[in-house]
């Protein structure tokens, strides 16, 4: 059993690690959550599969990762297209609870950059 187990309430299908090899837990409630929103949101559609197929790549070497103050969570953002397709990771739980995209020219109020690459 994974040692954040006990906080999660389902299933927990996946560990990955981030670029500083901590565990991000992926579950089953989070992965039908993320399919929902493929199907639903169409505009967004290629972004978020972008990301849903990239997990591993977008936590282990992202281009951007930022501080959500509103959220209280973790962005690793890989760069995709016209966006930044972010895995959304709660700060305290490392639960991943989405993935969405962002604007490159993201706001400096709600966000503050943690690692930028090259």
């Amino acid at each position: 059993m994974h040692p954040l187990n006990y906080e999660i309430k389902t299933e927990i299908t996946t560990v990955f690690k981030d670029i500083l090899n901590n565990d991000s837990v992926f579950t089953k409630y989070a992965d039908s959550h993320i399919r929902e929103q493929i199907m639903h949101r169409a505009k967004d559609r290629i972004f978020r599969e972008y990301g849903l197929n990239n997990l591993q790549n977008i936590l282990a070497a992202p281009d951007v990762v930022l501080n959500d103050k509103n959220q209280q969570a973790i962005m690793y953002c890989k760069r995709f297209e016209s966006r930044y397709v972010a895995v959304v990771v709660g700060k305290n739980s490392r639960y991943i609870y989405t993935i969405q995209p962002i604007p490159l020219n993201f706001s400096l109020d709600r966000y503050i950059i943690i690692y930028e690459g090259k």
